[in-house]
């Protein structure tokens, strides 16, 4: 299981999942991958490199913005926030909304976040939960910005080294994975309602607001 950013350092193609509002749901990411070829395109580039993508896996919903102090009700909300970024990237996302992010290594954001250094960052809904943050994240607006996601990948060296019946095996796996994974996330429909009684406010942005994020996007 590789993070998104370590794939897309042998091809850039891949980033285009994480793009911001470049995808509706993950219904669209999908049928980008499979039947419009993207997936084969990010192969023929990163196979040569050693490294084949066998599918991008989902691990909750789609991300929203989580804050300590501020809830963000639309995008005027942002500003003058100070957003804890994973990347580059994510700084040119959150200076497109109108905030400033500044990169902080994820053992850090529960010091970061409680000292001030940070205003909150952007996940999918169930990590608070997960890492015990819901003691000082106190606000989740439900943007949906981009698909919460891995790839799986395999190494180049060892897939052709299979016979046929082997990497048969091989790609019936990943077929039979990646269905049940869409399953799982079928079936996650319970977290914010965790969130809340977490204490946790949630905010369901209305389409008008999540229209400004969206247009807002557009030149990243």
């Amino acid at each position: 299981m590789s993070d998104v950013k370590s794939a897309g350092t042998l091809d850039g193609t891949i980033f285009g999942v994480f793009l911001p509002y470049f995808f509706e749901n993950h219904q669209q990411v999908d049928k980008a991958l499979n039947e419009g070829g993207m997936l084969e395109r990010i192969n023929a580039a990163t196979t040569p490199k050693g490294v084949r993508v066998a599918d991008v896996v989902y691990l909750g919903d789609a991300a929203g913005i989580f804050t300590t102090d501020t809830p963000v009700r639309s995008m005027a909300d942002m500003d003058g926030l100070r957003m804890r970024a994973l990347d580059e990237a994510q700084i040119e996302i959150f200076r497109s909304w109108g905030a400033q992010g500044t990169i902080v290594s994820w053992a850090e954001v529960p010091n970061a976040l409680q000292t001030g250094v940070a205003d909150g960052y952007i996940n999918p809904s169930f990590v608070p939960l997960l890492f015990g943050h819901t003691g000082f994240i106190k606000h989740f607006t439900d943007a949906q910005i981009t698909p919460s996601s891995r790839a799986a990948i395999i190494s180049e060296d060892w897939y052709p080294s299979l016979s046929d019946e082997e990497r048969a095996t091989v790609d019936e796996a990943i077929k039979v994975a990646t269905e049940a994974n869409r399953a799982w996330l079928a079936e996650q429909t319970t977290v914010l309602e965790r969130l809340a009684e977490a204490g946790v406010e949630v905010i369901e942005l209305d389409d008008a607001a999540r229209g400004e994020f969206r247009e807002a996007s557009q030149a990243i």
